[in-house]
């Protein structure tokens, strides 16, 4: 359970003291719905609603985060390895009508994931301002590693070689609709259940508000 994960993430900071080198994934389940209110310790604000107490159970994933950081770091491990945090999905609250939680839509407060990867010494700071998917971030690290791969047996593309060769990329959602993003940042959505379509600037339209339309024809 939820409640259990603070235990969890002390086994797993004691298995990091272990022999390098090694690979180790913690998957976090304390900022998931139904997001249950972990009580005083792990509040920032009064749990009212459900997205305060999402709010709140954001801020104890911040601990636990803290806490396998604060064990890299006592341990010596910290300047010697890659870190990598990433979320598997976004969370709706209303944003758009009807729109919660994570799988009635694919807006992008739906889709959009967060990512960091922490490798000192092997890159400089940098923020990815193209479009990237989950699929990316094992030929990213191994560039950072310096490992040789063949591209093209990956699904993914390296954030770190400036160009991808694809022009789009593609999310299906649950609502049975196909989503396609260019580097450009114009996402536009077949909606199959309704055949509507959805056609948005995230550069000017971020929020997704505006919708567009959908012509065909035009270069992005």
């Amino acid at each position: 359970s939820v409640r259990d994960e603070f235990k969890t993430v002390q086994e797993f900071t004691r298995e990091l003291a272990g022999q390098a080198p090694y690979l180790a994934v913690y998957y976090s389940f304390v900022g998931h719905w139904p997001y249950p209110d972990l009580g005083l310790e792990h509040r920032l604000i009064e749990p009212r609603s459900s997205r305060d107490r999402y709010i709140n159970n954001l801020y104890a994933q911040d601990k636990v985060i803290r806490q396998i950081v604060e064990s890299l770091e006592a341990s010596g491990k910290m300047q010697n390895t890659v870190l990598v945090i990433v979320g598997d999905h976004g969370e709706a609250f209303y944003q758009h009508p009807g729109n919660r939680v994570h799988s009635a839509e694919s807006y992008n407060e739906n889709i959009a994931a967060p990512l960091f990867i922490y490798a000192p010494g092997l890159v400089e700071p940098r923020r990815i301002a193209a479009p990237t998917v989950h699929a990316d971030i094992v030929p990213t690290v191994l560039d950072l590693l310096g490992r040789r791969y063949d591209g093209e047996r990956f699904q993914g593309e390296s954030a770190l070689r400036g160009e991808y060769r694809r022009k789009y990329i593609f999310t299906f959602g649950n609502e049975n609709t196909i989503t396609a993003v260019s580097g450009q940042l114009a996402k536009m959505q077949m909606l199959r259940a309704s055949g509507n379509c959805r056609h948005f600037d995230l550069v000017l339209d971020p929020d997704e508000q505006k919708n567009l339309g959908c012509e065909t024809g035009g270069e992005n």
